[in-house]
């Protein structure tokens, strides 16, 4: 059982979780519960803004490497946005205003 031995509540939800719930108590067993392989993350770019990117963690064998590759979700505005910095790279866009 791995959880903070100091915390009474979350011990006692842990030993109810795996008393009523045979499915549960295995995925806990399996120590697949607290491994987070995936998620989507808000970055701040210096020129596009915000962007949302998906990361998934691709580990060795071993476990004693990690991988993370970083992806737009397909169709989305942070899709675009990359595809658009493909093109323009780190050019600068001045306004050409006159006055």
């Amino acid at each position: 059982m791995s959880i903070h031995r100091n915390d009474p509540t979350a011990a006692a939800l842990l030993r109810r979780l795996r008393r009523d719930s045979a499915e549960f108590a295995a995925l806990w067993d399996e120590h697949d519960v607290a491994v987070r392989r995936a998620s989507r993350m808000r970055i701040q770019h210096p020129v596009l803004g915000p962007l949302e990117l998906d990361s998934e963690l691709l580990l060795t064998p071993a476990e004693d490497q990690r991988f993370v590759v970083f992806t737009a979700p397909p169709g989305s505005d942070t899709a675009a946005q990359l595809d658009l910095l493909r093109v323009v790279g780190h050019e600068r866009f001045e306004s050409s205003e006159q006055d």
